[in-house]
């Protein structure tokens, strides 16, 4: 683009070598012009002729259990596409190093915080797979949301954790429990980053469907474009995990978590009362309270809003089903 006598010979490095563990792209001779070039041309063809509005860069080291180090590249494609005035949604993948986040943050929009969630078996995953999700995703939550959960820089304008994709609509062939699905869907609502079903859209089961267009959920997963949630241990009691998304309107939206293979009982602490929805059912949680705790069947959550009883007026609740909705 824009480059006579530039070829793809001409942009790659000498000797050849691998850009990545699958062998199928050559590093850049960042030293010769039809490298930059090439870059453009790149960032032309999702733009201009694609007209793409997402663009994810596979296989993406440090990271994807390779050794090399494509910082340069995805910088130089970031500021192209930047370049030619279309919005695009850049996500990294996969298993990107947290130790490398300085380098990748600021020229991308989401960030594969793990392997593939698929077990590739005889079904899309199993549970393990979405556990790990919780841990995986800790390391870049400071680069979403300032560490310790303060309201300060935790906004849109910063990029998300990719959790991969959501796979709970397909029935048995998603390999998890109900139970499972809803605790999934529930931290990539929490999260905010991107949401993508892995699951089969002509083979949807009925529940599988409620889920991933339920009013709650999505609810959720717009607040966390804003900003999103953290994990609040110095509020959080019991043997599970609390995960909170502080909304602009005064009130908050909880993740409670059990993660073991046994029921548990879950909570959290408030400095005071507030009134709670549980945003999976729509039901009202209890008379208001500095607090809440529940027992949660093994991999089990409960997703709930809660909104102060003192000055919280001008706090909505972000779900109320309508009388024919389905509750989950």
């Amino acid at each position: 683009l824009d480059a006579p006598g530039c070829t793809a010979a001409a942009a790659a490095a000498r000797p050849l070598r691998p850009a990545n563990r699958f062998g199928n792209a050559f590093a850049l001779n960042w030293s010769s012009p039809c490298a930059a070039a090439y870059v453009r041309s790149v960032a032309h063809q999702f733009s201009a002729e694609l007209r793409a509005d997402l663009l994810k860069l596979d296989a993406v080291s440090p990271g994807s259990e390779w050794h090399g180090d494509n910082a340069r590249f995805v910088a130089a494609l970031s500021r192209a596409l930047e370049a030619t005035g279309r919005t695009v949604w850049v996500s990294l993948s996969w298993s990107i190093d947290p130790a490398s986040a300085a380098a990748f943050v600021p020229f991308a929009n989401s960030w594969r915080t793990s392997d593939d969630v698929e077990c590739y078996c005889d079904v899309l995953a199993r549970w393990p797979a979405v556990r790990r999700r919780f841990a995986q995703a800790r390391p870049w939550l400071r680069y979403s949301c300032e560490a310790g959960g303060s309201d300060r820089a935790c906004d849109a304008s910063r990029g998300r954790p990719d959790l991969d994709s959501l796979d709970v609509g397909n029935g048995a062939l998603d390999g998890v429990s109900d139970e499972e699905r809803k605790s999934a869907a529930s931290l990539w609502a929490l999260i905010g980053g991107p949401l993508v079903t892995g699951s089969d859209l002509t083979r949807l089961t009925p529940s599988g469907l409620a889920l991933l267009t339920h009013g709650g959920f999505l609810a959720v997963h717009r607040a966390a474009g804003d900003r999103t949630a953290v994990p609040d241990e110095q509020s959080c009691a019991g043997g599970g995990e609390c995960w909170r998304l502080r909304l602009p309107d005064g009130s908050d939206v909880w993740g409670l978590f059990n993660l073991r293979d046994e029921t548990a009982r879950v909570g959290f602490a408030a400095a005071a009362p507030f009134t709670a929805r549980d945003l999976w059912s729509g039901a009202g949680l209890g008379p208001p309270a500095a607090g809440f705790n529940a027992s949660l069947p093994a991999h089990g959550c409960i997703l709930l809003q809660a909104r102060p009883v003192a000055g919280g007026g001008a706090a909505s609740w972000l779900y109320t089903p309508a009388p024919e909705s389905t509750r989950l």
